[in-house]
């Protein structure tokens, strides 16, 4: 099922980018320009994981990942080769956009590197420049516009973005106003309160029947016992509704009442 590819990203990232930038890169120098330049500076500025910051603003704001699913930055994210002359670009599906870049020292910028294009690559005009310690701006000639992605990992840490997810929407200690349970959800996945389920998902992959804000509560990392939730959050209180799944017809029946009503305990 299409949901199931965000638990598998590492596969179609590491499949394309098998020399993925890593912030303990044993290079101390690298050859950009015709000149040499530090690449543990380079890669202090411009390595690890980076996603559009505007679609982190949207979900954090109206705290929904499936009104914000239409991103309009040319990729959901990227990050750099280890060699910092390829930027790997993915969606919210798969990895696959290969731009090749050149860095200028005297500026501090990327450029599209036309002599190194792919036959199959459509050909691209823009600057990539730092407007932050952790925000990159690309600067789009054809048409014009510019696109701003957000540092949310210091490494190409491929769970970074379920991470960043959980940490916006669902990191915290709460209690069930319906049973009185204290429920507690972990940055990395964890959790407890619901029986002997151990892991969740927020899901940012749409499709089969699951179109919908969704998080998927498993017992172990094999998925096994999963059941899935539709979630609303207002204010500080996280409303799960059971669902229910007719696979035949690839569709999903939500609850009307809530399973869970989990008010975040004050700190």
């Amino acid at each position: 099922m299409k949901y199931l590819i965000v638990l598998l990203l590492s596969v179609s990232l590491a499949s394309c980018k098998k020399d993925t930038a890593s912030a303990t890169s044993t290079t101390d120098t690298i050859t950009q320009e015709n000149k040499t330049v530090d690449s543990v500076a380079l890669l202090k500025q411009f390595g690890g994981l980076w996603i559009s910051d505007s679609y982190l603003t949207a979900i954090e704001k109206t705290k929904s990942v499936y009104a914000n699913r239409e991103y309009t930055s040319a990729v959901l994210g990227f990050e750099f080769n280890k060699q910092l002359n390829h930027v790997w670009g993915f969606s919210e599906h798969e990895g696959g956009t290969s731009w090749p870049v050149t860095y200028n020292p005297a500026t501090n910028r990327y450029t599209y590197d036309i002599t190194r294009k792919e036959d199959y690559q459509e050909a691209q005009d823009f600057v990539l420049y730092k407007v932050g310690d952790n925000l990159i701006e690309i600067a789009h000639a054809k048409p014009a516009r510019k696109e701003r992605y957000r540092r949310i990992s210091a490494k190409s840490d491929i769970y970074a973005l379920n991470y960043e997810l959980n940490r916006m929407l669902f990191e915290g200690s709460y209690t069930d106003s319906l049973s009185g349970k204290k429920v507690s959800f972990g940055r990395k996945g964890n959790v407890s309160g619901f029986g002997d389920m151990a892991y969740y998902l927020i899901l940012n992959d749409f499709g089969e029947g699951l179109e919908f804000d969704t998080v998927l509560i498993d017992k172990n990392k094999e998925q096994e016992g999963r059941q899935t939730y539709h979630f609303e959050i207002k204010g500080t209180t996280i409303h799960l509704f059971a669902t229910t799944n007719n696979e035949e017809q690839l569709t999903y029946t939500i609850n009307p009442t809530p399973a869970f009503v989990l008010k975040k305990d004050k700190l």
